[in-house]
């Protein structure tokens, strides 16, 4: 689904964000090895011909690969890590060890672009910062969790330090959570106040049969960033996924989900949570594909604008014939603190089924100035409280909670 703010379709010639990437794939390519694969060059050659869903006014941008940090890092003050939790650091898309704790019971492994133990099975309706990511990453993490383990919380944290404007990084996160098993996965994007960069994050992951995933992203990049990450999700039969999206930072942040329901009685669960304000885009593109019998998926998003800030949030669900007693849901709630602000929500359902359950409700509201003489900001409190309440992270509420609350001060 293309934004209304999306760029046209094909890349040759767009300008100098593409000459960046193309750029950055030609040393790649030169650099031999895995850097130089086919799967790279397909997902290069996909890219070139779908174009990113994107404002026009990005390809006026240079980028150039951000370099690696220095150690110790000037200035790092790093938030504890949250309480009971392996930390995985990545600065400036690259690993980085000195700065991560790991522990072998939580079965974590971390490995280079040409280590990843095993091929995730494919998720259909790759996007274009997908396959950008695709041919450009340098360094994945690759989590895996065996058979009816629980692996507690692991925590994934994206810093951009690089001081040079235009920096640009394409970290990567494959998961298998084996059958039965449990993770709960927190990826947390910050970046510096004064720096303009572009990050592009991909996370892919498989659920077996019965195995339960809880994600949480937190988008807090710095405010001159451009930020794109993706999440797809192939879950297998009775298997449960829970995501929470809360994006609060860049300048521009795109977010797309992509789930296959592939498995009899698979469910999955999103809540989000948008902070926008003046001058900033907040994009979400949801795909959810019923593909079994008596698959489960409910969507609630809640989100703020002010300022001419926008957000757009497309939440789409495909239910085919053979998706019996198939049920969804799709909630949202937006509050417009500014009559220059826009909220476009757009719930999509495709039904080809009649014994399926489905829920829609849409509400925007204009908040009045003169009706509320405290301001309107303190309406966004009790909004972010009913996402925040959904969120059984030790210690990531309370991180959440002051994130919202800086943005809004």
């Amino acid at each position: 689904m293309r934004a209304p703010w999306a760029a046209p379709s094909g890349l040759d010639g767009a300008g100098a964000a593409f000459e960046s990437f193309s750029s950055l794939h030609a040393l790649q390519f030169a650099r031999g090895g895995p850097f130089a694969s086919t799967d790279r060059d397909t997902a290069w050659d996909h890219f070139r011909r779908s174009g990113p869903l994107l404002a026009d006014w990005l390809w006026n941008h240079r980028f150039s690969p951000a370099t690696p940090a220095p150690y110790p890092v000037p200035g790092l003050g790093l938030s504890p890590p949250l309480p009971g939790s392996d930390r995985v650091v990545f600065l400036n898309g690259r690993f980085e060890a000195r700065l991560s704790t790991l522990s072998p019971v939580s079965g974590l492994w971390l490995r280079p672009a040409c280590g990843l133990p095993w091929p995730l099975p494919k998720v259909d309706g790759a996007s274009a910062l997908v396959e950008l990511n695709r041919a450009l990453y340098e360094e994945a993490a690759a989590i895996e969790v065996a058979g009816r383990a629980d692996a507690g919380v692991v925590e994934v944290l994206h810093l951009m330090l690089d001081p040079a404007d235009g920096a640009m990084a394409f970290p990567r996160i494959q998961v298998h959570v084996e059958n039965g098993a449990r993770l709960t996965l927190v990826e947390t994007f910050q970046g510096p106040h004064a720096g303009a960069y572009l990050i592009d994050a991909v996370t892919e992951v498989h659920l077996e049969p019965g195995a339960r995933l809880q994600h949480v992203t937190v988008q807090d990049d710095g405010p001159r960033a451009i930020h794109l990450g993706g999440l797809q999700v192939r879950q297998e039969a009775g298997s449960v996924l829970s995501t929470h999206l809360f994006q609060v930072g860049a300048a521009v942040g795109r977010r797309e989900v992509r789930l296959h329901l592939a498995g009899e009685g698979a469910s999955a669960q999103l809540d989000g949570l948008f902070l926008t304000g003046a001058g900033r885009l907040h994009e979400h593109d949801v795909w959810i594909e019923h593909a079994a019998a008596r698959c489960t998926s409910q969507q609630e998003v809640r989100g703020v604008a002010r300022g001419d800030g926008r957000a757009v949030f497309v939440g789409h669900v495909r239910i085919p014939p053979n998706a019996l007693l198939s049920e969804t849901a799709q909630r949202a709630r937006g509050l417009l603190l500014s009559p220059e602000a826009v909220i476009d929500f757009r719930p999509e359902l495709e039904l080809y089924t009649d014994d399926a359950k489905t829920d829609r409700s849409v509400r925007v509201e204009k908040v009045d100035p003169a009706r509320h003489p405290e301001g309107p900001e303190q309406l966004v409190g009790p909004l972010a409280h009913e996402t925040l309440e959904t969120l059984a992270v030790p210690g990531l509420r309370e991180r959440v909670k002051a994130a919202v609350a800086e943005r809004m001060g």
